[in-house]
């Protein structure tokens, strides 16, 4: 078995069938989490847009854009991988567009919050 830039890799049989949790191989441990992810992802994601979708027409279509386009980008990343010092560029630059979208829903939500408990005083 060679190295790997002083990183010795595990023999073949660690990823396959024989290395087992439980009763559960390793394949079908990391199919079930990886479900469970993205299941969580999409709950989190509707929810997100349900609560953008109470807003203006205006703001509403500024966020799910930038939204969709962090989304787009990020996916576009992750599954073309650059090459460049910095791992995962359109990744991390998606993640941003849609974390600015999110910081905006938020800011949002707390200045209509803020207006409804001082009109119930």
């Amino acid at each position: 078995m060679t190295k790997l830039h002083g990183y010795n890799p595990p023999p073949f049989f660690y990823f396959y069938k024989e290395n087992w949790i439980g009763e559960i191989n390793m394949e079908m441990f990391m199919l079930i989490s990886f479900s469970i992810v993205v299941i969580v992802a999409l709950v989190t994601l509707f929810s997100i847009i349900k609560l953008t979708l109470t807003f203006e027409k205006e703001d509403r279509n500024r966020i799910v854009d930038l939204f969709v386009i962090g989304l787009i980008i990020y996916i576009v990343g992750m599954i073309h991988p650059s090459n460049y010092a910095v791992p995962n560029i359109l990744a991390l630059s998606g993640s941003l567009i849609f974390l600015y979208g999110f910081v905006i829903l938020l800011y949002k939500k707390f200045i209509e919050g803020y207006q409804e408990s001082f009109k119930k005083k």
